[in-house]
């Protein structure tokens, strides 16, 4: 403990004594656990080389309520005692005192005693955030030593976080296709409007039903996207349901939230869809109407990537719409997305003959047909028409009826079956 304030005493600071100072502070104050979840590792370290080291006497006040906050402070040594005004003209009465007991019943007989922090605590940290009025009193119980963080130390280092931030958010916004072409102004006021968000596994960010208030972006992590159906049942009471239309899961650098802006039939601008997160996700989110408001100023036209050919179906359409909606060429009409179309399998067309036997009667010197022919000249030209047998058959290939199938039937093998007039003739 002495070697964390002789450290926290001196101004100048090795490698060593911060890497010493960071593994005590971490170790004891939860708020520099979360501090380092957010900061980029250099700047963290950073925090180390500019906290600073005050101490003061028993019975002493660190700062009164109404004063405006500079300072956030971590308890290493010694107690303090937290004070509340009850009013808001509520004053500490000046005068020395030998006891807390005294200090509390005359110097804060206006104030409430909240509660005593120990070492291993911290206290001020709202100054950090804001130049505000403090909203209580704080005095020192026996002797106290702190490690200070001045509000101009953490701007600083906070200011750098947010440029960093601000640096990777704009080169992801620029690895969206749906932005690809924009100017780095154009991007730099969607960036101004984007707000970060974290969400934990299998959370719904929206359900179905909801108001269309955000679009997001995937920065981290994977969202499962079901899109409904809604479909009118008539009866006596007329009722509406909804239908699956279909389910996507999207990951990092593709978009979601955005496809109902671009409908009349959406009620009341409500959802017909909901995401559920797959993992835990880092979103950004922008307000719907700024996104749209921001796209028709800024858009440049370009094919957005995919994962799947129906995800890219649904996308390209979408940015049709998208397109006809910033040109103002239509009133955000109604217009429907398509599911992709399926590919067509080829055909092997194979010979007739061996995918449909079909057997013949000659009767009384006449050729007639039996099963597939019934009661018909195989001899008729009518029959042999290559448009009649696939109006037959429905499924008879037109390039296997002219060659093949006329071929076989002049290689027709006869067979006696009986010394009468009765012959078969059988094609195979």
């Amino acid at each position: 403990m002495q070697e964390i304030k002789t450290i926290l005493q001196s101004e100048i600071r090795n490698h060593d004594q911060i890497q010493e100072l960071e593994e005590y502070f971490y170790k004891q104050f939860d708020y520099i656990r979360n501090l380092k979840s957010k900061l980029d590792p250099q700047l963290y370290m950073m925090l180390f080389e500019q906290i600073k080291y005050e101490k003061f006497p028993p019975l002493t006040p660190i700062f009164e309520a109404g004063d405006i906050g500079r300072r956030m402070y971590f308890i290493i040594d010694g107690t303090v005692g937290i004070f509340k005004p009850k009013n808001a003209d509520a004053k500490p009465h000046p005068g020395k005192y030998h006891t807390f007991q005294e200090i509390t019943e005359r110097r804060y007989f206006q104030y409430q005693f909240v509660n005593i922090l120990k070492a291993g605590t911290y206290f001020g940290e709202v100054a950090l955030h804001q130049k505000g009025p403090r909203n209580a009193s704080i005095c020192s119980i026996t002797k106290l030593e702190l490690a200070v963080i001045t509000y101009d130390t953490y701007q600083k280092i906070l200011s750098l976080a947010g440029q960093q931030q601000n640096d990777y958010k704009f080169n992801f916004l620029k690895s969206i296709s749906l932005f690809e072409g924009w100017k780095d102004s154009a991007l730099l006021a969607m960036l101004m409007n984007c707000e970060e968000q974290y969400y934990s596994p299998f959370t719904y960010i929206f359900k179905q039903n909801q108001p269309i208030d955000f679009v997001y972006f995937i920065v981290t992590g994977e969202v499962k996207l079901k899109v409904f159906r809604r479909i009118d049942e008539l009866g006596e009471s007329k009722t509406q349901i909804n239908k699956i239309d279909g389910i996507t899961h999207l990951t990092t650098n593709q978009y979601f939230g955005d496809m109902e802006l671009y409908y009349e039939d959406c009620p009341n601008q409500l959802r017909n869809s909901e995401a559920q997160t797959q993992s835990s996700c880092k979103l950004l989110k922008i307000c719907a109407r700024q996104f749209i408001d921001n796209y028709r100023l800024f858009s440049t036209i370009s094919k957005p990537r995919a994962i799947s050919q129906r995800q890219l179906h649904h996308r390209s359409s979408m940015q049709k719409i998208r397109d006809k909606v910033i040109s103002q060429k239509i009133n955000l009409q109604m217009i429907k997305v398509q599911d992709a179309p399926k590919q067509i399998e080829e055909f092997h067309f194979q010979p007739i003959i061996p995918q449909i036997p079909i057997r013949f009667k000659v009767k009384f010197g006449q050729v007639q047909s039996q099963d597939y022919l019934s009661q018909r000249s195989l001899l008729s030209n009518d029959l042999l028409n290559p448009d009649r047998l696939r109006q037959t058959f429905g499924y008879v290939p037109m390039k296997c009826v002219d060659s093949t199938f006329i071929n076989c039937v002049k290689q027709m093998r006869i067979s006696k079956k009986s010394p009468q007039r009765k012959r078969t003739y059988s094609i195979k």
